[in-house]
Parts: C-alpha cells; structure tokens; sequence
C-alpha cells in the first residue's frame, strides 16, 4: 500500500498517463522528462487492479484505468499506438509503432487485464491492437516497425 501510494502520484498529470520516472521520497521532481513510453502506461494494469481489490481503495485500479484509457484513445486511424509519448499534452512523440520494447508491454498487460479482472473491454483492446499490428507490420514474415498513422516502414 505504501509503495503504491507512492508510485500512483506519477499518473497525475493532465492526461492521466504516469510520467516514465519518480523518485518514491518526493514524487515526479523538477525538471523530470515528459516523454514516457506506451508501455509505462499500461504495465500497472495488474499491480494496481490488485491493490485495490485487496485494499479496497480504488485510486490505484482508477489512475490505471485513466492511462490505458488514455492510451488507447491516442492510437492512430490504423489502429497503432506510438513508442513514446508526452504525459502533459498527450501526443506522441516518437510515432514508431511496431512489438518492440516500449509498445509490447502494454499490449500485452491489455490481455492480462482482461484474465485478472473480466473486464471485457481489456480482451476488445487486446484484440483489436493485436489485429493492427498483423495487419500493419508485418512485411514479408517478418514484424517491423512503421510509422503509426501511415504504416511506412521506417
């Protein structure tokens, strides 16, 4: 409870994405960089989702549910989610999309997700995001990176 009392400040941001780095004494510090991957966004969905079933206090389950909401609803047109993106105003700002660090992650949590809660909307997400990325990265057998919105190779 301590500790997730701790890292939950870092999702306080306009966008409810968690910033990428926190000091646990003082919080987000001076200076911290806005950029975070996609993945900081959604690897908490199972951690959070579980302190608050054991402690009963919704915050954490709440602040992770705000981030891969957020997330979700900044993918492209095509159905991509960027590499990086900035937690106060919310736009990417690295645009590769592709299962490498940084994206797989989150992916990956949407699933687990939906096995931990039941939630069906984590099972729709994962779905759909998995159905994107065979759709748009794959070339020749192989998975690459492309930019999110055309699906160019990079």
């Amino acid at each position: 409870l301590d500790v997730g009392s701790r890292l939950v400040r870092a999702f306080d941001t306009p966008t409810g994405l968690p910033y990428g780095s926190i000091s646990l004494r003082s919080g987000v510090r001076p200076g911290e960089t806005t950029v975070s991957a996609t993945a900081t966004g959604g690897t908490v969905l199972l951690e959070f989702h579980l302190l608050s079933r054991l402690t009963r206090i919704p915050v954490f389950r709440k602040a992770a549910d705000r981030a891969a909401k957020a997330l979700w609803d900044r993918r492209s047109k095509l159905g991509l989610l960027g590499s990086h993106v900035d937690v106060q105003t919310g736009s990417w700002v690295y645009t590769d999309s592709g299962i490498g660090g940084g994206i797989d992650s989150f992916v990956e949590y949407l699933l687990k997700a939906h096995l931990l809660t039941g939630k069906a909307k984590y099972k729709t997400m994962f779905q759909k995001a998995y159905a994107a990325i065979n759709k748009h990265t794959v070339k020749d057998g192989w998975h690459v990176d492309v930019e999110m919105a055309s699906a160019r190779r990079h």
